[in-house]
């Protein structure tokens, strides 16, 4: 795991990946109890890119994330939040290596290009 300080202080820095762990299982029990929650899916998506990146993502894929946010997307098409954090992991996997990614660089390309659109339809609603 990447070990990074958190103020200089690397207790502050395990402190804050045991919350964010603790918070990834409570969004993850609230996605199993309200599985039409674009919100909790988001939450628990947000949660595993933190703890996937400070890991390298050597116990989590961005793939499966990335599939998790287009599940959530589903539910509510509308939902700002969602798109761009879709996005924002595109971009993020667009720096990692194909063999961390599991999605080849086209089909990366493509998926943004689809987000830019969702995006723009978004943008006029």
């Amino acid at each position: 795991m990447t070990e990074v300080e958190v103020n200089g202080n690397p207790q502050a820095n395990l402190e804050e990946q045991a919350a964010v762990q603790r918070a990834a299982e409570y969004y993850a029990s609230a996605v199993k109890l309200a599985p039409s929650s674009a919100v909790a899916r988001n939450m628990e998506s947000m949660a595993r890119i933190y703890l996937g990146n400070r890991g390298d993502w050597a116990e989590e894929s961005p793939a499966d994330v990335a599939t998790s946010l287009q599940k959530a997307l589903a539910l509510e098409t509308s939902n700002r939040d969602i798109t761009a954090n879709l996005e924002a992991l595109y971009g993020l996997m667009s720096h990692l290596p194909e063999k961390v990614t599991r999605i080849d660089e086209k089909q990366l390309e493509r998926k943004m290009s689809a987000m830019r659109q969702v995006r723009a339809y978004q943008a006029k609603q």
